[in-house]
């Protein structure tokens, strides 16, 4: 899929202004929304084992238990080379044994083809998110933002991300906090940019 212009993302951020005023001024205070036009720096795969590594881990650490396997692998974080470090090499580059059990998981679906990385990016929101979560260790919201931070997907609507109804929260100078039913009513009227209202609301969060 080719990557959103600044002219696209601008009409994008416009629209969505259209749909609900209350966007305007975080819109207007901050950097433009890059959902769909950063260039990837990681592959669909390594993507997927970062995400795992960093589950509730600083980034910082996560950063550096991520270089350690990726060392560990010879350079190249590939599906072969990650399932043949084995249990005791994943431990000692520092993770815990669900995210083993996660990685190595990850890296059988992909050999098997259970999970093909090679055509994910082809494949509808639904699907990527069902063919994702049925694996140990991936749960909706880190299938959501693989969609929206490496697919570039613009209408993901994360209404479990905390920060995303926080945000929604104070755009809106809500007294009390919006339940995730009620956010993703409020969802419905802003496709198909869903993504760039999430991006926004995390901005004012």
């Amino acid at each position: 899929m080719p990557r959103l212009t600044v002219a696209q993302m601008n009409a994008h951020c416009g629209e969505l202004v259209r749909l609900n005023k209350r966007f305007a001024p975080i819109i207007k205070a901050s950097p433009l929304c890059p959902i769909g036009r950063t260039k990837r720096t990681q592959t669909h795969f390594e993507c997927m084992v970062d995400s795992i590594v960093s589950q509730q881990v600083a980034t910082k650490a996560a950063q550096t238990v991520y270089n350690r396997i990726q060392t560990a692998a010879g350079g190249e974080l590939l599906p072969e080379t990650l399932a043949q470090l084995g249990e005791r090499r994943l431990y000692e580059c520092g993770l815990n044994s669900a995210k083993v059990k996660a990685l190595q998981g990850l890296a059988d679906a992909a050999l098997s083809g259970e999970v093909d990385f090679n055509r994910i990016a082809r494949l509808p929101d639904d699907a990527v998110i069902e063919q994702l979560t049925k694996l140990y260790g991936i749960g909706r919201w880190t299938a959501e933002m693989f969609l929206i931070f490496q697919l570039g997907r613009i209408d993901v609507w994360p209404t479990g991300d905390l920060a995303v109804r926080r945000g929604w929260d104070m755009l809106h100078k809500n007294t009390e906090p919006i339940s995730v039913k009620a956010l993703e009513a409020h969802g419905e009227s802003l496709r198909p940019i869903r993504s760039i209202a999430a991006w926004y609301c995390w901005r004012a969060s």
